[in-house]
């Protein structure tokens, strides 16, 4: 716990202020609470509520896939690029795909298939492989290296106990307002996913607080600080 309150000194375009590992650590809750929670209710979807075989509907669900991976692959070169930046556009596309399946939801209703769903979950594989992968990166880019292993198991147990929170307390409201009708299913969707947009909105504006340089720009002048002077390491808690 001493770790994620801590505060180290950091020196970026917006000049020499501390910066603690909060916003990282709930940058990543968050990320993986509405992402595990989504896989979890587009599975019921298609194969409880839509009736689907579980062929068809992973290959319904194959352009989230294609744009995760992708986006993956492309992500260390975007973050190493523009920084923190693409964690906040990855959870900004992350806000719009999921816009975009509430209002796929609406206009079809009982009729909704998941093909008509492709579009937008496509935008959420985009938003996540360039977010969670930057996110990992950016998080630990500013952890002494002694605290390394540590800061590392906080963020694999951030994101186990997000994955495990998202899906039982979206699947719970996912199954509340779950029926016996196809149009049930599509409802019981939408406002699932409803939540999950709020909670990324949050977190895209959560993302916004850690550290970042122009785009392009290389942190020389965080290196020369730190090269000048040693990092101020205090533990928050003891405060």
């Amino acid at each position: 716990m001493s770790l994620v309150l801590a505060r180290v000194r950091h020196v970026d375009d917006r000049g020499e202020h501390y910066v603690t590992w909060t916003e990282p650590v709930g940058s990543d809750f968050a990320l993986v609470f509405s992402f595990g929670s989504f896989m979890f209710v587009l599975t019921l979807l298609l194969q409880a509520g839509l009736s689907q075989s579980p062929l068809r509907a992973g290959l319904e669900a194959g352009p989230l896939a294609l744009t995760f991976t992708a986006m993956s692959i492309l992500g260390p070169r975007l973050a190493a690029r523009f920084g923190p930046w693409s964690i906040t556009t990855g959870a900004g596309l992350d806000v719009l795909g999921t816009i975009g399946l509430i209002l796929t939801g609406l206009r079809y209703g009982g009729h909704l298939t998941g093909w008509d769903l492709a579009p937008a979950t496509a935008i959420i594989g985009l938003g996540q492989g360039m977010a969670l992968p930057s996110l990992i990166g950016a998080s630990l880019a500013y952890v002494p290296p002694e605290r390394a292993g540590a800061a590392a198991g906080i963020l694999t147990t951030a994101q186990q106990f997000g994955v495990a929170s998202g899906v039982a307390v979206i699947g719970a409201v996912f199954y509340a307002r779950l029926g016996v009708t196809r149009a049930s299913s599509v409802s019981a969707m939408e406002l699932a996913i409803a939540i999950d947009a709020v909670i990324l909105l949050a977190t895209a504006g959560l993302t916004m607080l850690l550290p970042r340089r122009s785009p392009g720009r290389e942190p020389a002048v965080a290196e020369q600080a730190a090269a000048r002077e040693p990092a101020e390491y205090s533990a928050g808690a003891a405060r």
